[in-house]
């Protein structure tokens, strides 16, 4: 798959050298967006809320669910949810924690968005736990949500 020059900005980063090379970038992005050459339409298009959900890129991650928090329920990759998608196309909890910080302080009232569903009726949480393993998850989702929250949910 090759990428453009939007998710190539958005994606990668300098992993022995995290917060510089990502403020940078992040500084980059904010500037497109003030010319108006980074627009809204553009995170979902080209499915930069994918890209950058990495540690390398997790500012960047973040500064895009903040300008539009929707793009984290209604973006997709590959025909998933992005939610989804990050599960299938991570090896280690590491995207998932990051997508689920967020997406937890965006969508409270869904929880992170743990349960949507995808065209198959399977959730992120199924998808999750099938990948990952129950006592992964559940580590997880017990250092995101803050001690003083009352999810009866789970």
């Amino acid at each position: 798959h090759f990428l453009n020059i939007l998710q190539l900005l958005v994606s990668k980063g300098n992993s022995s050298d995290l917060i510089p090379y990502d403020t940078a970038r992040l500084g980059a992005m904010k500037e497109l967006r003030k010319d108006n050459i980074l627009l809204k339409a553009d995170i979902k298009e080209h499915n930069l809320s994918f890209w950058s959900c990495r540690p390398e890129a997790k500012m960047r991650f973040e500064y895009l669910a903040e300008w539009d928090p929707d793009c984290l329920t209604t973006e997709s990759y590959n025909s998933l949810p992005i939610f989804h998608a990050i599960i299938e196309h991570s090896k280690d909890l590491t995207r998932f924690t990051i997508y689920f910080q967020t997406a937890l302080k965006h969508h409270p009232q869904h929880l992170g968005m743990l349960f949507q569903k995808d065209r198959n009726g399977i959730t992120v949480f199924e998808r999750a736990m099938k990948k990952h393993g129950e006592d992964d998850i559940f580590n997880v989702i017990k250092q995101c949500i803050p001690t003083d929250t009352d999810y009866t949910t789970l």
